[in-house]
């Protein structure tokens, strides 16, 4: 599930978002315009650890996931239970990182990828 991992929210009330945000152990969060279509870009993607904004204004979503790998290494960070099978298909299928032990879920993803 996205929502998991990615929170949106409309720039409308900066404390209810806030309030939200320090509920969160890990994710990336997207405020957009209210009012904005999907081509509109958002007014500000960050990531939250431990309801710690740690990063801001970080442009788009892609920047934000990478961004986020790596602040995951740097920190020495357990992927959460729910968002392990994500994490470790970005790892091991896109950054090749331990590639070769790979989850059967994952094994069975890369297979019909690769097919």
């Amino acid at each position: 599930d996205p929502n998991i991992l990615f929170k949106e929210y409309l720039d409308t009330d900066g404390t209810a978002v806030q309030r939200e945000l320090e509920q969160l152990t890990l994710g990336i969060y997207i405020i957009k315009v209210e009012g904005g279509d999907a081509t509109t870009p958002p007014t500000d993607v960050g990531i939250v650890i431990e309801g710690v904004e740690v990063l801001h204004d970080l442009g788009d979503v892609t920047s934000a996931c990478a961004l986020l790998m790596g602040v995951i290494y740097a920190l020495n960070l357990s992927y959460p239970k729910e968002l392990k099978t994500f994490f470790e298909v970005l790892q091991k299928l896109f950054l090749q990182l331990d590639a070769g032990r790979l989850s059967t879920k994952v094994q069975m993803l890369k297979n019909k990828l690769y097919q």
